[in-house]
C-alpha cells in the first residue's frame, strides 16, 4: 500500500495531523465492554416438587414437601365383570394450593404419586404434607421421572 494511503487511513483513524512511517501500524480500536454473564437460573427450594423434577433421579429414595391437590381412588371393579384397567390409587402433589379436578388440570410442575387407599384415606386436598417416596424402577405415569410410590406421609407447616 502507498505510503500515502497508509498516512491518510491513519490520519483518519487518530484524528492527527503528523504521519508516521508505513511500517508502524495504527494503534488498536478498543475494545468493547464484554457481554454481562448469563442470568442464573433462579434457585429451587429443597424437598419441593419443582427440586425433585429437576433433578431427574431415575431410583431411589426422596422427600418432597406440597400440597395435596388431588386424589384419585380407582373404581370398584364388581365380580366377574370386564371393568376398563385403571392406573392405581394416587395423589397429585403440586408446589401451591391450586383446583385440580382431574387430569388434564395437571401440570408439569406436579407429581402424581401411586398409594395405597388406606394412605389416600389419611390425606385431605389442600393440605401440605411431607411425603416419603421410593422412585422407580417402572415409568407407567405422565411424570418426567420414574414412579413414585408414598412410603409415609406427615403434615407440613
Amino acid at each position: 500500500m502507498p505510503r500515502e494511503k497508509v498516512c491518510f487511513a491513519f490520519l483518519v483513524a487518530s484524528l492527527s495531523l503528523s504521519c508516521t512511517p508505513a511500517a508502524t501500524a495504527p494503534a488498536p480500536a478498543p475494545t468493547p465492554d464484554p457481554a454481562p454473564a448469563p442470568a442464573a437460573a433462579p434457585a429451587v427450594a429443597p424437598n419441593t416438587v419443582a427440586a425433585l423434577l429437576t433433578q431427574h433421579p431415575s431410583n431411589g429414595n426422596a422427600t418432597v414437601t406440597g400440597y395435596v391437590t388431588y386424589l384419585y381412588r380407582c373404581p370398584p371393579c364388581p365380580p366377574g365383570a370386564k371393568c376398563k384397567p385403571c392406573m392405581g390409587d394416587n395423589l397429585v402433589l403440586s408446589d401451591a394450593p391450586k383446583q385440580v379436578a382431574d387430569y388434564a388440570d395437571v401440570g408439569d410442575g406436579d407429581l402424581i404419586v401411586l398409594a395405597d387407599r388406606a394412605q389416600l384415606d389419611a390425606l385431605k386436598v389442600g393440605n401440605r404434607y411431607r411425603l416419603e417416596i421410593d422412585i422407580g424402577p417402572e415409568k407407567h405415569l405422565s411424570n418426567p421421572i420414574p414412579d413414585p410410590h408414598l412410603k409415609s406421609a406427615a403434615p407440613a407447616p
